[in-house]
């Protein structure tokens, strides 16, 4: 019965390290994604501010 106590504490353990490492994970995920998408978006608005000037010259 002890030793079922203690595998079962051991996989608690071991789960929870898991989900924390996931958690984690998910984290920096996000941070990638958000930085990603600001930079799109900045590219997107130094594109359109380029074509302006382009079009604002050619008049």
């Amino acid at each position: 019965m002890e030793e079922r106590l203690r595998t079962a504490d051991s996989d608690k353990t071991v789960s929870e390290n898991a989900r924390k490492q996931l958690e984690d994970e998910i984290r920096r995920m996000k941070i990638l994604l958000d930085q990603t998408v600001a930079d799109g978006e900045r590219k997107a608005l130094e594109d359109a501010e380029n074509q302006m000037r382009l079009l604002e010259d050619d008049y």
